[in-house]
């Protein structure tokens, strides 16, 4: 990781790739407090990514899962 400006899709690459590399189960607001559809992407693509058996990952933004 590099100290240069991230895009919203540098960020949504990162967190697809820390968990299909990790065991995350949340992440607390991955993106702004109001953009559910990123977030909602962020978790069917990281859900998609940690197979059948594992729970999903759950995502977290203002208060609210989005799933």
């Amino acid at each position: 990781f590099s100290a240069e400006p991230k895009t919203k899709d540098d960020i949504f690459e990162l967190y697809v790739s820390i968990a299909k590399n990790y065991p995350f189960v949340i992440i607390e607001d991955p993106f702004d407090e109001d953009d559910y559809e990123t977030t909602a992407a962020l978790t069917r693509a990281t859900s998609a990514c940690r197979g059948s058996t594992r729970s999903p990952m759950t995502m977290w933004a203002s208060s609210q899962p989005v799933s």
